[in-house]
């Protein structure tokens, strides 16, 4: 991780569940990793407009780092 890490966070989502799009003002980042079931995380870098897309979880048991200046959310 290139900043040490502060608070850890454990949210549980029904099938269906959205978490829309949200970003931190003081730049916060996030890792987003998934324990059980799948989910969709949507980033959107507030400067470009583009947007990335990772469903990760039982399939794809990867994280996605997401820079404290990018927008984020997802679907579960």
């Amino acid at each position: 991780m290139p900043k040490p890490l502060k608070q850890a966070n454990l949210s549980r989502s029904r099938k269906g569940v959205i978490r829309g799009l949200h970003y931190h003002e003081r730049g916060q980042d996030d890792l987003f990793a998934c324990l059980e079931g799948m989910v969709r995380v949507v980033v959107l870098d507030r400067e470009s407009g583009e947007v990335f897309t990772e469903d990760i979880g039982d399939d794809n048991p990867v994280a996605v780092y997401v820079p404290g200046t990018h927008a984020h959310g997802y679907e579960a």
